[in-house]
């Protein structure tokens, strides 16, 4: 797919992207629909060289997102290399819209944990339910430029499934196929984070 003619452009919480053969693929970054209704998502892929400062460099990465009002969600993040054996060490945060920035969420963290700060992700893409695609923002709060490269360090969040038949990930590739068109038009290559046989093991 050529993309040396591709040119992007935001209408409120769309982003379009106009690609070379001139047809257009429209993204929803509006925030809010990370947040609202709350659900847990697995951290699934990332690109190479993605800031992790905020995630770790673990395996089964979760958020959990659980609703605090109509502002702020209470996120717990859970960074294991495999459920089972290893020890669960929370940290909480709020999780919430930057002001002015409908497509920033903002990480701010809960009382007592002092070894972390604020962190920030722009949303590139959001399938209410499903997935969203997100990229850290430097702690300047500089912003990725857009070029005609996909330069983006995405990572890409899957919700988590509460019901699962044994013997399966406990999320959904239909989950997962939803952000897939985002992923290949606005990513640097992504490399797999989540793995089953860590994250999900088969139950005896």
């Amino acid at each position: 797919m050529p993309y040396a003619a591709s040119m992007c452009a935001f209408l409120g919480v769309l982003f379009a992207y106009a690609q070379g053969d001139g047809s257009t693929v429209v993204f929803d970054t509006d925030a809010r629909k990370v947040l609202f209704p709350p659900h847990a998502y697995w951290l699934y892929r990332r690109s190479h060289g993605a800031d992790t400062s905020f995630t770790s460099n673990q395996h089964c990465v979760q958020l959990e997102y659980i609703q605090y009002n109509d502002t702020f969600d209470m996120v717990t993040l859970d960074a294991r290399n495999h459920t089972k054996k290893d020890n669960w060490e929370p940290k909480m945060y709020r999780a919430s819209v930057k002001e002015s920035h409908e497509d920033i969420l903002q990480y701010t963290p809960d009382e007592g944990e002092v070894e972390t700060a604020t962190v920030e992700y722009r949303v590139w893409h959001v399938v209410q339910n499903a997935c969203y695609v997100v990229e850290k923002m430097p702690s300047a709060g500089g912003i990725s430029a857009r070029s005609n490269e996909k330069i983006l360090k995405c990572e890409l969040w899957v919700k988590k499934e509460k019901e699962v038949r044994h013997q399966r990930p406990s999320y959904s590739v239909e989950s997962e196929e939803a952000c897939s068109e985002a992923v290949k038009l606005l990513c640097s290559p992504l490399e797999l984070v989540y793995f089953q046989r860590l994250c999900d093991p088969i139950l005896p």
